[in-house]
């Protein structure tokens, strides 16, 4: 019998072991931890009880619009549906009011207050949860258990360190973090016209802008940190308490039913469960939106809770107590669909199959009304802006200019992943992410390739699914055809990823009884561990623990780990901050990464054409003459980034034009590694556009 709690060092002795250069550091260097290292875990424990504080202010609120219509079976259940409306609830609010041009640090703090004050009401529920913790950290598990736990210790160990790092993520410093970091420098909320991104739902991105106001960039990866923690924790009650019962039982009279055989199973189902979260937690899909701001796992859980209370809400036979569930599943799918596009594919998979198994015309509506409800401001908000609720998808019906059309294919063709859109490849498509696995990130073939023959084993050799495992297929089919024929990108699949672990672990149990197959199973489970071997801690402990390069002494942690992490593009954002104007309006070039520039800018790029259109120019003295009109006086060029997908062509003339306007209408001012910024239009460059063929470089730095 083994202990819990020894899994938590044996997790930090495993990420010290796996990243050698960090092992290195601190053992040539004993003494880098000094009262810098102690001050920034401080920093990071303020970050980190700010944000917990938030999410038990969250479930205040949240609570105060269900307190009597909603019954829930304990206070985890009821944290984890109040904690997700009652964030919805407030980044509607802040969107209210930033329209309003009230973003200010009055209405922060007062915010700030109101959700202090709620948590301390909520207190009780943070009591429970440390006193749980504590008490089963100490308890006697067997050596499986054990392994389980240290493998999920490390991948969230090494989540909570990446989370106190500084934001490197591509799609936080272009907009999950520069947009709100915008909107605290208008004062408000405002239309973005040069980034498309800019008119998705900003559910979560309101909240960004709070945290960001109130405690920094950090603290925004401490909130996407957190519902991680919230998706595992609603798997493994998943798991653990009502999907086993669910799958041996087809209905349930009524609420009291459902709380009694919680007490019977509260201390059943404890390896399957921690089986779920353990092979989720390490999967690749999971450790890339760790130690970022961005927006997969607020969709994930609510995409989650939107199936639970949907699964709960069929089971329950009082009709009353039915519809109240379905139209929380409703209230959840509509935030699903307010933080990201992708949560419409879910609405749209639970639509279509709710039509064949709701009982009820008033079932139905139930849940499309909880739906429309709390996704109708953002989609208000989309239609009032761009004319299309859903844009950018479907230009075509609302009106889109053919620029605007273009512009979205070209960069769905250049950033999404995965193989050529036809019929034998949609049905085929989990073969494909695995044998063309090259052709997805993160890996996805650790999880299909365990689940698909675990899924067969179940088939071959049990032969029983009941309806809500026929349920949770079938919505796998519509959710995963909806993105093939969309937007392939594996880590869009987020929210089935965490379904797909839970049946694993579901199957394994079911399995595990039949003796001769124990084994073949647990090898199976094996595979989906080898990504274990990934974890590591190497440049991101450096800037938790905030310790200073040997080889640069001089240098600050933060700037050495953003030179280091970043490169070139930060060093330009840099010099930029120090040499440019205040006054200074800057095009970037094929990079999009402004939240470390401090000076005006907008996006210019062929890619994300928001500013012109490159089609619509005929040569290089339109461009400039374009960007002068557009008031621009500097260009930051990072011809690194590139290498984009379909008409090449388009980017060839485009690449020519912008380097033709550089070179003949442009003072290069700074230049490093192939990037530069350049001044448009400097006094000594030649009048009237023609241009003297001279390149002018200053020494690379």
């Amino acid at each position: 019998m083994f202990s819990l709690y020894w899994s938590l060092p044996c997790a930090f002795l495993f990420l010290l072991a796996q990243s050698k250069s960090f092992l290195f550091f601190i053992l040539s260097n004993p003494l880098s931890f000094n009262l810098n290292s102690v001050l920034q875990l401080f920093s990071h424990s303020i970050d980190i009880g700010s944000v917990l504080f938030l999410f038990l202010g969250f479930s205040f609120y949240g609570e105060l619009c269900f307190k009597k219509r909603v019954q829930f079976e304990n206070n985890l259940e009821r944290f984890l549906f109040t904690s997700l409306i009652g964030e919805a609830l407030v980044a509607v609010f802040i969107l209210f009011f930033g329209i309003l041009g009230f973003f200010s640090p009055w209405f922060f703090w007062t915010l700030f207050f109101f959700l202090l004050l709620g948590a301390f009401f909520k207190r009780q529920i943070l009591i429970e949860a440390v006193s749980y913790f504590f008490k089963n950290i100490k308890r006697k598990v067997t050596l499986l258990e054990f392994l389980l736990f240290a493998i999920l210790s490390a991948a969230l160990l090494r989540g909570l360190i990446a989370s106190g790092a500084l934001p490197t993520d591509w799609d936080s410093l272009a907009y999950h973090l520069a947009f709100p970091k915008l909107f605290l420098e208008e004062g408000r909320f405002f239309r973005i016209p040069w980034a498309m991104n800019a008119h998705y739902p900003l559910n979560t991105e309101m909240i960004y802008t709070f945290i960001l106001a109130m405690r920094g960039d950090l603290a925004c990866h401490w909130l996407n940190f957190f519902h991680a923690i919230l998706l595992l924790a609603l798997i493994a009650y998943l798991v653990r308490v009502y999907f086993i019962h669910f799958l041996q039982n087809s209905s349930i009279k009524s609420s009291n039913s459902i709380r009694s055989t919680l007490e019977s199973y509260s201390s059943s189902h404890f390896l399957a469960a921690l089986l779920a979260v353990a092979i989720f937690s390490v999967q690749p899909v999971f450790q890339r939106d760790l130690g970022n701001a961005s927006t997969d796992f607020p969709v994930a859980f609510a995409c989650m809770l939107s199936f639970f209370a949907m699964i709960k809400a069929q089971t329950l036979e009082d009709r009353r107590i039915s519809n109240s569930w379905l139209f929380l599943a409703g209230i959840c799918s509509g935030i699903a669909m307010c933080i990201k596009l992708t949560g419409i594919w879910f609405v749209l998979s639970l639509l279509t199959y709710n039509l064949f198994c709701f009982r009820s015309s008033s079932s139905f509506l139930s849940y499309l009304f909880g739906t429309i409800l709390f996704g109708f401001p953002w989609y208000l908000k989309n239609f009032i802006v761009t004319g299309n609720p859903i844009w950018p998808y479907l230009g075509e019906w609302f009106w889109a200019s053919p620029i605007e059309i273009d512009a979205w294919q070209r960069m769905r063709l250049s950033v999404t992943e995965g193989v050529e859109k036809n019929f034998f490849n949609w049905i085929t498509i989990p073969f494909q992410m695995i044998f063309k696995n090259k052709a997805f990130s993160y890996d996805s073939h650790y999880l299909l390739i365990p689940f698909l023959m675990i899924l067969s084993l179940k088939f071959s050799l049990l032969r029983s699914f009941t309806r809500i495992e026929k349920s949770l297929l079938f919505i796998f089919i519509l959710f995963s055809t909806f993105w093939f024929w969309s937007y392939q990108s594996w880590r869009y699949l987020l929210p089935l990823a965490g379904f797909i672990a839970l049946l694993i672990a579901v199957w394994s149990e079911e399995l595990f009884q039949l003796k001769k197959w124990k084994g073949i199973v647990g090898g199976i489970l094996i595979f989906s561990f080898v990504p274990i071997a990934q974890l590591s801690i190497n440049n991101e402990a450096f800037i938790f623990f905030n310790l200073k390069s040997k080889s640069f002494p001089h240098v600050s942690a933060k700037q050495r780990y953003l030179e280091f992490s970043l490169g070139a593009p930060y060093k330009l954002s840099e010099v930029a901050n120090e040499i440019l104007p205040k006054n200074a309006k800057v095009l970037f070039f094929r990079d999009v990464r402004g939240y470390y520039l401090n000076r005006s800018y907008a996006w210019g790029d062929p890619l994300n054409p928001g500013v012109f259109s490159y089609t619509e120019l005929k040569n290089s003295f339109e461009l400039y003459q374009k960007l002068k009109s557009l008031g621009f006086t500097h260009i930051l060029y990072n011809p690194t980034i590139g290498n984009y997908k379909g008409d090449l062509s388009y980017y060839a003339r485009s690449n020519q034009m912008m380097e033709e306007v550089l070179k003949n209408y442009c003072l290069p001012i700074f230049q490093y590694h192939g990037m530069g910024i350049f001044e448009i239009n400097p006094e000594h460059s030649v009048a009237g556009g023609s241009g003297d063929g001279v390149e002018r470089h200053l020494p690379f730095f």
